[in-house]
């Protein structure tokens, strides 16, 4: 209906202040912003926050956010339009003057088309399995895989027959198009061996057979793809078979499982992450339900900031084959990058959850219950494969470990394993850094924002559900009271350019919301988060105060960083016999730097 209503269309329908006093209680005001407890998870201490200048709110605790709309959707449980229409009376908006683009009113009813095409296909998939005697071979399976019938209930688990149209008959008597049905991804086009013989004709023909069948919803409950995995083995098609992507389906931005998991992992604190459906199936059965999992890709930068709207932890459990390790190096940098905190699940020498939970299911939740230093982990995990009294064992350790303890970013944390390994392998501490720093890794994309792991957590009991480094917190205090900005000049060694001259601008007077709207969207998240933050402060001599205490803890701790880093390089270069006089040069000058630092600190 109203698809594609414009951000300032939104704001004029109804100031999200006005909106929100209706619904919450004890709202306080906090420097720009107001905070409340959050209407959407249960919490003690408010991590709900308001932004007049920007309309948006956004929850610390569960991650939810949004505009006005957004909010009366998710506290009323309305769809856009319905709320829309909500939003209208509420402020006496006549919605007749807003004409929307015919391009997207007709990709927003698409969409719904869609969505109902997946969740009839799926009620009659899952009528198919519990009831329709075709369906007994698919229940014998999951009885032998122990899916129960509440599990298959909760997941819409279903089954998908050995016949070429099935399911394009169904559709098809419920008013769908076969053009449309091919275009979704749930028919494809097949040759047409109907006559016996090969023809050089084809026709369309369910895209699924003879498999079981995994809805996968999106985080809001809607069925926008399908997963198919064969009940025996054949040499016919992969193991598992997804949907295309569509316009509701996008690999990259969805987890199969989230729905189902997502009020747990907020209670919990922390996601599972795995790579299997089954092992999501078996994990609930067991009472372990805050567990997700990527489908047909590798972990993405965008589905971790996905799980991260509800839990900050994530416990990785990969497959302990070639491919789960690889898969867990790139899964550790992503996840880096998307401000998750990572920890591992050891699970012996089982092979994935699923098989551990059918032979020792009390040992899943042990598990869980005892998460790891993912490096720990792998260096307990790595030696038992090596022969560590061999020079061929240890050099085998040390270059399958490597490029876990090249990926850490925080250098104390780094030479605190390499001095591990240097005692386990009984080695030199510089040969395992010069092993470690020869490995060849896929480098880090450059994040639009990412606080370093220099920085500590500042400790603030109004944000204490809220992991806040100084850095963040320096660049929060700079966009709530930008008149403090021309009073620093040392902005560009501790932020990044675009920031340093989003902040610039900010402080020469032109308005948050205007600025925002020509960022990139990682960008203008990370801008939104900050603004919102609860720095507690109140007067603007406390903000100042702060800043230059922050300014110099910083500006110290990247001189230190970079000490180290250059005393490393100088370490190599002594193995290497190379030059390092520059290398000297620049620590002293770093020194020196760092001595008139403390000299202000103790004015």
């Amino acid at each position: 209906m109203f698809p594609n209503l414009p951000q300032q269309g939104r704001s004029q329908i109804q100031e999200i202040i006005q909106v929100a006093e209706k619904y919450l209680t004890n709202m306080k005001h906090s420097g720009p912003n107001y905070f409340a407890l959050c209407p959407f998870h249960n919490e003690k201490t408010p991590s709900f926050s308001i932004n007049q200048d920007l309309q948006i709110y956004k929850c610390f605790g569960c991650g939810e956010s949004g505009d006005v709309i957004t909010f009366i959707q998710k506290i009323e449980g309305l769809d856009f339009p319905k709320a829309l229409e909500k939003a209208a009376q509420m402020a006496g908006v006549q919605l007749m003057s807003y004409k929307p683009d015919p391009k997207r009113e007709k990709e927003y009813k698409e969409k719904q088309r869609i969505i109902e095409a997946n969740t009839l296909a799926a009620k009659f998939y899952n009528h198919l399995l519990l009831n329709h005697k075709n369906g007994e071979i698919a229940r014998e399976y999951c009885k032998n895989r122990k899916i129960t019938k509440p599990i298959i209930e909760k997941f819409q688990i279903g089954y998908a027959p050995k016949g070429y149209d099935n399911l394009k008959r169904f559709l098809q008597k419920h008013g769908f198009e076969e053009n449309d049905l091919l275009k979704w991804g749930l028919l494809v086009m097949r040759e047409d061996r109907s006559r016996g013989r090969e023809t050089g004709e084809s026709k369309a023909v369910d895209k699924f057979r003879f498999r079981l069948m995994f809805p996968i919803f999106n985080h809001q409950g809607e069925i926008i793809g399908f997963s198919g995995r064969q009940i025996e083995k054949s040499d016919y098609g992969p193991k598992y078979l997804n949907s295309p992507e569509t316009l509701v389906y996008k690999k990259k931005e969805t987890m199969y499982g989230l729905f189902q998991a997502k009020d747990e992992i907020r209670r919990r604190g922390f996601v599972i992450l795995v790579e299997g459906n089954v092992d999501i199936l078996s994990s609930h059965r067991v009472g372990v339900p805050n567990i997700v999992c990527p489908l047909g890709t590798a972990l993405t930068l965008e589905q971790c900031k996905l799980v991260r709207r509800y839990a900050e932890k994530v416990y990785f459990r990969f497959d302990t084959d070639e491919a789960g390790e690889k898969a867990l190096l790139r899964g550790l940098e992503i996840a880096e990058n998307a401000g998750l905190e990572s920890s591992a699940l050891d699970i012996g020498e089982y092979q994935d959850v699923d098989e551990l939970i059918m032979n020792e299911p009390k040992k899943w939740q042990q598990s869980v219950d005892q998460p790891m230093e993912v490096v720990e982990h792998l260096i307990n995990r790595f030696s038992k494969k090596f022969d560590l009294t061999s020079a061929k064992g240890k050099s085998g350790f040390i270059k399958q470990i490597g490029p876990y303890i090249k990926a850490i970013a925080d250098p104390i944390e780094k030479d605190e394993y390499v001095k591990k390994i240097a005692v386990l392998v009984e080695v030199e501490e510089s040969l395992v850094l010069q092993s470690v720093e020869d490995v060849k890794i896929a480098t880090k994309k450059n994040a639009a924002y990412s606080p370093e792991k220099i920085t500590e957590p500042v400790s603030n009991k109004k944000n204490a559900k809220v992991r806040i480094t100084q850095k963040e917190y320096l660049a929060a205090i700079f966009i709530q009271k930008p008149q403090l900005v021309r009073k620093f000049k040392e902005l560009g060694k501790i932020f990044d350019e675009w920031f340093v001259v989003f902040l610039e601008d900010l402080g020469n007077g032109k308005k948050l919301n205007d600025l925002t709207v020509s960022l990139d969207v990682e960008k203008k998240n990370v801008v939104e988060k900050l603004a919102m933050l609860n720095t507690d402060i109140e007067d603007i001599e406390s903000y100042e105060k702060a800043a230059k205490k922050l300014v110099l803890d910083l500006r110290k701790k990247i001189l230190r960083k970079e000490v180290d880093t250059l005393k490393r390089q100088i370490k190599k270069a002594e193995i290497q016999n190379s030059d390092y006089s520059k290398l000297l040069d620049q620590v002293k000058a770093n020194t020196v730097e760092l001595k008139k630092l403390a000299e202000v600190t103790s004015l």
